[in-house]
């Protein structure tokens, strides 16, 4: 991305074309997802920076990152704060149990990979309790691991039967997985369907 726009909406596409946010499938929720981050990049530029309307320079790379990292912090927070609340109705109302929640360390791994999140040697044990674990130091490695790509969709033991599990563990994975973060995994999820198709002449 260069470091000055002409305007929001050039660095709202350059935004996607380089990754820094998620590319939309629907153009409409494209267009109200950019007519919201245009407003609240202005608010958060009228308060953080004292930019007013009108004002010219304030379309900058710099800015622009700035604004997504505490937006998107607090959208973590929201969204932890809503999930656990969500959570908790679904407990006390008997329509889930905890041991329900209960996810595989490669699991929890690659639903943070596709979401976009981090896995620390600090934050691990935290995760993993979360999801009914025990050991943050493995979901640790399981996170490190998924992080390359080649690890994601390669064949991990050059058998049917590793492949076949690992194709069952991203479907689960997906199933998981916010509608807006499923993309790249459904794309990983085909290659590796390909790569069972081609190496063991079956259909799944």
């Amino acid at each position: 991305m260069k470091e000055e726009f002409d305007d929001f909406d050039e660095m709202f596409e350059q935004s996607i074309q380089y990754q820094v946010l998620n590319p939309y499938e629907d153009k409409n929720i494209k267009i109200i997802e950019k007519a919201r981050y245009n407003l609240d990049f202005n608010e958060w530029l009228r308060i953080k920076k004292g930019f007013a309307v009108g004002d010219k320079g304030y379309c900058t790379r710099s800015n622009w990152m700035e604004y997504l990292r505490e937006h998107r912090e607090l959208e973590v927070i929201a969204d932890k704060k809503y999930k656990a609340e969500i959570l908790k109705d679904k407990i006390d109302s008997g329509l889930i149990k905890k041991n329900d929640l209960k996810l595989t360390l490669k699991q929890i791994a690659l639903k943070y990979i596709y979401e976009d999140r981090t896995i620390s040697r600090q934050n691990g044990n935290e995760i993993a309790k979360e999801y009914g674990q025990e050991s943050g130091e493995g979901l640790y490695h399981h996170f490190i691991y998924f992080t390359i790509k080649a690890n994601r969709t390669g064949n991990p033991d050059k058998t049917s039967r590793a492949l076949k599990s690992k194709i069952k563990l991203f479907e689960s994975v997906i199933e998981i997985l916010p509608n807006i973060k499923k993309q790249r995994a459904l794309d990983e999820l085909n290659v590796l369907k390909l790569i069972f198709k081609d190496e063991y002449c079956k259909i799944l």
